[in-house]
């Protein structure tokens, strides 16, 4: 099954480039291989080439160019904010008798080259991407359209923080690809559910920083209409709860590596609990928004559109229980290690208020979702078996504090009165 991650947008140009220079990448692949292309106006890109696949580029950024004392030294900066697919990751490279080097005496040692310089013209192709008219109003007129013919609830959202295709690029089986262009209906329409998560990362951002603290004022979107404003605390990175859990979480917990394994510049490594209640936030209202809009459609009689919303909620619904991991793992080791962190966080009543109505409205979902799939659910099954099921195991020592977090008698009725 392949599972798809949307990640907010990089630039776009370097499709226009033409090839300079190519080099083969060092890399241990059968199915794949990798090239860097070196392109006009100091632009470079990593493509990666299959027999039976489109080429796709899978890293992307500037590259500068000096000579010292006969020695070309190469220097590549990557347009990534995450480290995913980053095969050339140490930045500064050595060309040497056609190869280039993490460092100069490397050849001595013997050492592995990153790269060698190809001339295979099979490495020179630039990737193929189809032109479409480029109105920036068709994407948002598109979703909005349809946001208000099948789930109606957020188009004030939609309308007033918009972010679809071009905001964001994907992530598919941990590679990188950008957006083509394309507005066709059926390619549009397998971005509905990512444009109303990533339009909740925008909508969450919105509340602005504040530079007397030096935190950011935090915003949450419940559901709509019903968003929850707290102020930011001390944080520190979520990647220090690694030691909390067994050797083989990390690879087992499908978002662990996006999100926060070591070094990961996330906003759910960065900025620790704010970051992982945004992603919470996010995953919940997208997955909302699918099984609304997938029952509309039923209502409708529209099944083909039933089943892509249908789609589109069976494969957000199981960060439900990874966010739920990460936020309790956040806090037991904060009540261990940063005492005085964990104190702020538990006096942040506004935010266990967030964290309380998105954990009771998010289980709500799935539930509804249960039914939903019930006549048509082995893709649901899978990913309880792949993904959900594990994550559920290792929850079980973990139901307490997320318990302590929450806030008792807390409700969408009364939610208010209890606000500071």
């Amino acid at each position: 099954m392949r599972i798809l991650l949307f990640i907010l947008l990089i630039s776009f140009n370097t499709l226009s480039q033409s090839i300079k220079s190519t080099y083969l990448i060092n890399h241990k692949s059968k199915t794949y291989n990798y090239v860097l292309q070196l392109c006009d106006s100091n632009r470079y890109r990593v493509v990666e080439f299959s027999k039976n696949l489109p080429n796709v580029i899978v890293d992307a950024g500037n590259y500068s160019q000096k000579n010292i004392i006969g020695i070309k030294f190469i220097k590549l900066k990557s347009e990534k904010k995450w480290k995913i697919m980053q095969l050339l990751d140490h930045k500064n490279y050595i060309l040497i008798t056609n190869k280039l080097w993490e460092n100069p005496i490397d050849p001595l040692l013997k050492k592995n080259y990153k790269a060698t310089l190809t001339n295979d013209t099979i490495y020179k192709k630039i990737p193929q991407v189809r032109k479409y008219p480029e109105n920036k109003n068709v994407t948002k007129t598109f979703f909005t359209n349809n946001i208000k013919k099948y789930s109606p609830t957020y188009l004030n959202i939609i309308e007033s923080y918009y972010c679809g295709p071009g905001c964001y690029f994907k992530i598919v089986n941990n590679k990188m690809q950008e957006w083509d262009g394309d507005t066709t209906s059926k390619i549009l329409m397998e971005q509905y559910v990512t444009m109303v998560h990533e339009t909740t990362h925008k909508h969450n951002g919105s509340n602005g920083y504040n530079w007397e603290t030096g935190l950011w004022n935090n915003k949450i979107l419940i559901q709509p209409g019903i968003e929850v404003l707290f102020p930011g605390t001390p944080t520190f990175k979520s990647e220090l709860f690694i030691t909390s859990v067994p050797k083989e979480a990390p690879k087992k917990i499908f978002r662990w590596e996006t999100y926060v394994s070591h070094g990961k510049t996330t906003s759910a490594n960065e900025n620790g609990i704010y970051g992982l209640m945004d992603e919470f936030s996010a995953y919940r209202n997208a997955t909302r928004c699918a099984i609304e809009s997938a029952n509309t459609a039923i209502k409708l009689g529209e099944l083909d559109k039933a089943s892509i919303f249908q789609d589109g909620a069976v494969g957000e619904y199981f960060a439900y229980y990874e966010f739920r991991l990460f936020i309790a793992l956040y806090l037991e080791y904060a009540q261990k290690n940063k005492p005085d962190i964990y104190k702020k966080i538990m006096e942040n009543t506004n935010l266990r208020i967030a964290f309380t109505l998105l954990d009771d409205g998010f289980r709500s979902d799935i539930r509804e979702l249960e039914i939903l799939v019930k006549n048509n659910s082995w893709s649901y099954d899978y990913n309880e078996k792949e993904y959900a099921q594990y994550v559920k195991d290792l929850l079980i020592n973990h139901e307490k504090t997320l318990s302590n977090f929450k806030m008792g008698g807390v409700n969408k009725q009364n939610y208010k009165e209890k606000l500071k």
